[in-house]
C-alpha cells in the first residue's frame, strides 16, 4: 500500500498546480484570445490590438464602439481568422447605418490585410438595436461579413473608397428588416 502514496501525492498536489499554471497562461479576461507563447501568440496579440485600436471610442449613441475580438489559427489553411464585433452608429435610416458600417468594415479589413501578418480570413459583425416584428431587439448582430485572403489580395487598399466591397466579401448575416429596407431603397439587388 505504500506505493500508492507518491501517486496520491502527485494527484492531489502536482496536478492542481499544473492546471492552475495552464489557466494562468490563458486568456486575461479582456478578450476571447489566449496568450500563447512564441511568434503565433505575438501575432494574435498584434492583430487583436490592431482591431481594438480601429474600434476605439464611442458610437454616436454613446455606446462603446469595440465589443470583442478573437484571433484563431485557421485549421484549413495557414494564417489566422480574425473575428470582430463592434457597435454601429444609429442614424435616421437603415441605409445610412448600412453605408456607415460598410466603411467601418472596409477600413478594418484594410488594417488586417495590410498588417503584414498572416491573415487567412476576417469576419466583421456589426451590432445594433433593431426594431422588427417582435419589437425592439437591443444589440443584435444586424450585418456580418467575411473576407478571405484570396479575395483580399486583389484589392487596391489605398483606393478602397472606390471599391464596392459588397461584390467582394461574403455576407453571412443580414437582418431581415435591414434586407427588406435596403432592397426597397435600391442598395441591394433582389438576388442578394
Amino acid at each position: 500500500m505504500s506505493y500508492l502514496r507518491p501517486t496520491l501525492l502527485i494527484t492531489i498536489i502536482v496536478f492542481p498546480l499544473l492546471v492552475l499554471n495552464l489557466a494562468a497562461c490563458g486568456s486575461d479576461g479582456d478578450d476571447a484570445i489566449g496568450t500563447p507563447v512564441g511568434p503565433s501568440g505575438q501575432a494574435n496579440e498584434v492583430l487583436a490590438e490592431l482591431m481594438r485600436t480601429r474600434f476605439t471610442g464611442e458610437t454616436n449613441d454613446g455606446e462603446p464602439r469595440y465589443i470583442n475580438v478573437q484571433v484563431r489559427e485557421n485549421r484549413q489553411t495557414t494564417g489566422f481568422n480574425v473575428l470582430v464585433e463592434f457597435n454601429g452608429d444609429e442614424y435616421e435610416t437603415i441605409v445610412e447605418e448600412f453605408r456607415t458600417i460598410n466603411v467601418w468594415m472596409a477600413d478594418a479589413y484594410a488594417d488586417l490585410f495590410t498588417s503584414g501578418r498572416d491573415v487567412a480570413e476576417g469576419h466583421m459583425s456589426a451590432r445594433m438595436q433593431v426594431i422588427g416584428r417582435q419589437g425592439t431587439s437591443p444589440n443584435s448582430i444586424v450585418y456580418k461579413t467575411r473576407l478571405k485572403r484570396e479575395d483580399a489580395e486583389g484589392i487596391d487598399w489605398a483606393n478602397r473608397a472606390s471599391v464596392d466591397f459588397r461584390e467582394i466579401w461574403d455576407v453571412l448575416i443580414l437582418n431581415p428588416t435591414w434586407r427588406q429596407a435596403l432592397t426597397e431603397a435600391g442598395e441591394l439587388s433582389t438576388e442578394s
